[in-house]
This record gives structure tokens, sequence and C-alpha cells, in this order.
């Protein structure tokens, strides 16, 4: 979490079990970390906070002993992509996911990274 005085500039989540996201779930092994939800209060954008914001979780889940970090950005997200890219994140899955409204008509992987290295 970041503070500016009494105020919340910005705030992102960690989990040290799971993925929980309805595109895909599964669990986290020792030493992996899923960041999720990071969020920067508008009056607080455009400073560069949300890379500190990151670069600081990194170094704090590496001091709990976590050293591989998962993340999930909507494809045509181009800015999450963008930021991500800078962190020197790689693509390591790619899913098509269909919904109508609120309801999940399929999910699909089309491309898993891993399995060609």
């Amino acid at each position: 979490m970041l503070k500016h005085g009494t105020h919340i500039a910005g705030c992102a989540w960690a989990d040290f079990d799971e993925v929980n996201d309805a595109a895909c779930g599964y669990e986290l092994g020792p030493g992996e970390a899923y960041l999720y939800d990071a969020f920067i209060a508008p009056e607080f954008r455009g400073r560069g906070l949300a890379p500190y914001m990151r670069v600081e979780s990194y170094r704090h889940l590496r001091r709990a002993g976590r050293h591989t970090f998962y993340s999930i950005s909507d494809y045509f997200n181009s800015p999450a992509i963008r930021f991500k890219e800078k962190l020197n994140a790689e693509a390591i899955r790619l899913y098509l996911q269909i919904k109508l409204r609120d309801r999940q008509v399929g999910q699909w992987l089309l491309r898993d990274f891993e399995q060609r290295r």
C-alpha cells in the first residue's frame, strides 16, 4: 500500500496459494506469488507510482521467499501489457475467453509459450 499523508495513493494484492481468476485458476507452488488488482487513486496517476509499487512488491515478496511472480492481463489492455514488458515480464499462456453479459460461454488455451522452451 502506498500512502501520501493519510490518503491511500495506491494498493495491490498478492496471493501465495492460488491464481484465482475467472480466466484461469491453479495452485501456486512454493516460491510463487500471484499479483493482482493493482490500483492507483486517480489523483495520484501519471506520477510513475505503479512501477514503483510493483518493484517494491517484488522486493517484499522476495524477502518472503517468493521469486516467481504471475499476473494476468487482458490481451487488449495495451497499457498493462507495456507496463509489464517494462518490468521484463514474459507471456506464458494465451487464453480466449468468451462472455455474454455476465455469463462465461467458453474458455480455451490458445497458446502455451512455456511448452516451447
